[in-house]
């Protein structure tokens, strides 16, 4: 994650983000990136753009392999925690801590967008 922080470090000093929209983003994709890893989703390295149009922050990760799946309602409640941890933190992070979220798939190249009010 070190990429991740001196790109977000130095883009949003430059864009003048304040600190705690840097730290979610940070936080956010870095929790993210993680679980597209443990949860077998990639077949290639995640590529990151980041870009500011002074309203928003917006974090764009690009990889061949699965998307994750977004909620498009309540859930029921899973069998069981790690259920519930292994198939609902990838949705948490996408729907709960991000403003806006997309995900698109092509083939098997993904493209996840998630927008940060600033």
């Amino acid at each position: 994650h070190t990429e991740l922080a001196g790109l977000l470090g130095k883009e949003g000093k430059a864009w003048k983000l304040a600190d705690d929209v840097i730290a979610r983003a940070r936080d956010t994709v870095g929790s993210l990136i993680d679980h597209l890893k443990q949860g077998a989703y990639l077949a290639s390295p995640v590529a990151m753009k980041a870009s500011y149009d002074n309203l928003e922050l917006t974090i764009v990760l690009v990889y061949r392999g699965k998307p994750p799946t977004l909620p498009h309602r309540a859930a029921a409640a899973p069998a069981h925690e790690e259920a519930a941890a292994s198939a609902g933190l990838a949705s948490y992070l996408l729907v709960n801590v991000a403003d806006r979220t997309s995900v698109t798939a092509s083939d098997d190249e993904v493209t996840i967008r998630l927008d940060f009010a600033a």
